[in-house]
């Protein structure tokens, strides 16, 4: 089960600003691109409560198939219901992601001869989500390429850069990115832009 990190004074319907994500479980259930799918729809709007038709209207998919994949996650307490409403007669749950941020503990992969595979699909799932969110953008127009303006909040940013550095230098460096995302979702706008940033930083044969 993820461990809950937050603040006490958070309001109960506010997420966390990060949860530590400590059994191999937990991190297979995130795997999956569907659910990943789910859990990045919810963390772009923290205001709104989601149900099932909502979610299903987001992902454009039927609801019936989102089910399993929500009791899933509200299981491995990734996202918690906030609410019910009888709807035609139903009780309809209402939903929120549980943290802004969700951090694998390292140590998890060091303590199961299975956590290869848990860590394989991880990085298959963030990169193939990635790739086919850009190329969906691509194709609605949601994304600017070639010539465009610089200023352009739908321009796309794609590069892969290498360099040597020091234990120290490469320290600093990864803080300076995790204040950039923490600003990110410091603040987030309602009516704004929704962006995705998508980082790895690894160290490579020399």
């Amino acid at each position: 089960m993820a461990k809950r990190s937050g603040t006490p004074s958070s309001p109960p319907d506010e997420p966390m600003p990060e949860m530590k994500i400590t059994d191999l479980e937990t991190i297979r259930v995130m795997s999956d691109p569907l659910r990943l799918r789910i859990l990045q729809a919810m963390a772009a709007d923290v205001v709104e409560p989601w149900t099932v038709k909502r979610l299903a209207a987001k992902v454009e998919l039927p609801a019936t198939k989102l089910y399993y994949h929500v009791n899933l996650l509200e299981k491995h307490g990734l996202i918690r219901v906030t609410g019910t409403a009888i709807v035609s007669g139903i009780v309809e749950s209402r939903y929120a992601i549980a943290a802004r941020r969700f951090d694998v503990d390292r140590s998890v992969f060091a303590t199961s001869a299975d956590a290869g595979n848990a860590l394989t699909g991880l990085i298959n799932t963030i990169f193939d989500t990635s790739r086919d969110e850009v190329l969906a953008g691509l194709a609605a127009g949601r994304i600017s390429t070639g010539q465009a303006d610089p200023a352009d909040p739908r321009r796309l940013t794609l590069t892969k850069e290498g360099a040597r550095l020091s234990p120290e230098h490469i320290a600093l460096f990864r803080s300076r990115i995790q204040a950039v995302l923490a600003e990110m979702e410091s603040d987030p706008e309602p009516d704004g832009l929704t962006l995705a940033v998508l980082v790895a930083v690894y160290p490579v044969e020399s």
